[in-house]
């Protein structure tokens, strides 16, 4: 039989949980609503973190199962610039899904606030949107509903990091070995922002480019490029696809800001990919941030992560899906730094540029193997933070009581090995059954067949008195 790799992903903990209300408590207030339901802010009991939850009522889900395409999108993406959904829930009226909270206001706002941003500041803003863009078509989705209202800020500050959301109208689609990709035909999106093919009913991934394109013309002069007094007439000047640059009201707009716009807004045969964008020189004119001794103390808890046992690697992985992006915003910042091509995540050639004076390849290369812990071949955001982790992060009690209890999943309080492999077997197959037996023998102490959380404990600080 073939040896089966351990394999952990991010989606494995990104599971649906029984009654919400005895894991958050809610504000009466909502903060958001639409057709769907509402919008909550809750808190989490045990680890005090704010998350804002969405409570789409089943009664306005016309297709249940294209609903959990979504959730599975969101399972899927692993992205600083894309919101997180940490799990899911389901009773008689709602389903619930848990999102990463971002009270930064949504980009809309900002445009319509300040009329029209400044360049630099619009490259900031339009440079994080290209990254999510390019993560997500990397990874086959095509999201079909980009604009400034689906865009929101992580917090007040004016250097939040931008998020994407509202994966509602997203699909995945395959590429076809001759590398063209499938077309799509649902009409779908907003009329100020939707791309002339997809009224056309046959179009690609490269619908979310001009929607960004769009995105990036309102930003710079506060109006959009295609209007109307009506959506018909809307629509009807997005097929025509006629647009100007006002010479009074872009004098002050470069003219690579201009011809970036007129590359985007083009036929889709000549459209740029969102990696082409990433590389124009309008964008490769910022200058990328530099965080090096951070960068040299994370290296070093990744070399740790080398050492982890298999059942220490799913309890670090496990809270870096829970934790938020505020609470290990040196991480993040980090990991941009080190994704050099902006594709969402770190690869050895990337980790070798960054290290390759410190450590050999050799050790390098034993690093890479150690975190990346889905065999992917490329280190992805989760993985980053699980093994970049700090002891005042994954040695907190209440992170620990809150992984514990996740893991204790009939809360007899222990954890056996039929509930480890609860947790992961459906990212594992058919494997060895000795292998969870194994973890539970490695943090054993008192040798019942089970862990307690003092002996869950004892492992993890095992794990920060590894060497570095």
């Amino acid at each position: 039989m073939k040896k089966q790799n351990f394999v952990i992903r991010r989606r494995s903990f990104i599971t649906k949980s029984e009654n919400i209300f005895s894991i958050y408590d809610f504000d009466d207030k909502p903060i958001g609503k639409g057709s769907f339901g509402l919008v909550k802010r809750a808190v989490h009991k045990m680890t005090k973190q704010v998350r804002a939850v969405k409570m789409i009522l089943k009664s306005q889900i016309a297709d249940i199962t294209k609903f959990k395409v979504e959730i599975d999108i969101l399972r899927t993406l692993d992205h600083p610039n894309v919101v997180k959904l940490y799990e899911w829930y389901e009773d008689d009226k709602y389903f619930y899904l848990v999102m990463e909270y971002c009270n930064g206001g949504e980009l809309f706002d900002r445009i319509e606030n300040d009329g029209q941003l400044t360049e630099k500041d619009a490259k900031l803003i339009f440079k994080q949107i290209m990254m999510a863009i390019r993560y997500c078509h990397n990874n086959k989705i095509v999201h079909r509903d980009l604009k400034p209202e689906n865009f929101v800020f992580e917090n007040k500050s004016t250097k939040a990091t931008l998020k994407l959301i509202d994966f509602g109208l997203s699909k995945m689609y395959e590429e076809p070995k001759s590398g063209i990709v499938v077309n799509l035909k649902t009409r779908a999106g907003s009329p100020f922002y939707v791309a002339p093919e997809v009224l056309s009913g046959k179009y690609n991934h490269l619908c979310d480019i001009w929607s960004c394109g769009v995105i990036l013309y309102i930003m710079l002069c506060g109006y959009p490029p295609f209007a109307g007094d009506n959506d018909m007439e809307v629509l009807e000047n997005v097929k025509i696809g006629k647009y100007d640059f006002n010479e009074e009201e872009w004098k002050n707009v470069s003219k690579e800001a201009k011809a970036l716009i007129s590359k985007m807004l083009c036929k889709p045969d000549i459209r740029p990919t969102a990696e082409i964008i990433l590389n124009d020189p309008w964008l490769l004119s910022l200058a990328n941030p530099k965080c090096e001794n951070s960068t040299l103390m994370i290296m070093k808890n990744m070399n740790r992560f080398r050492f982890a046992t298999k059942l220490q690697k799913i309890i670090l992985t496990y809270m870096a899906t829970q934790i938020t992006d505020q609470e290990v915003k040196m991480l993040k910042n980090t990991f941009f730094e080190l994704d050099i091509n902006k594709d969402g995540r770190i690869s050895f050639e990337e980790l070798c540029i960054a290290f390759g004076e410190k450590y050999s390849i050799s050790e390098l290369k034993e690093i890479m193997d150690s975190v990346d812990i889905d065999h992917n071949g490329h280190i992805d955001y989760t993985e980053f933070l699980a093994s970049s982790f700090d002891e005042n992060i994954f040695l907190k009690e209440d992170m620990l009581l809150n992984a514990f209890n996740t893991f204790d999943v009939d809360k007899s309080g222990k954890i056996s090995a039929e509930e480890l492999k609860k947790i992961a077997e459906s990212e594992l197959g058919d494997c060895d059954e000795n292998i969870w037996k194994a973890m539970i023998e490695e943090a054993d102490l008192d040798k019942d067949g089970e862990i307690d959380f003092n002996e869950f404990m004892k492992l993890m600080y095992g794990y920060s008195s590894k060497p570095k």
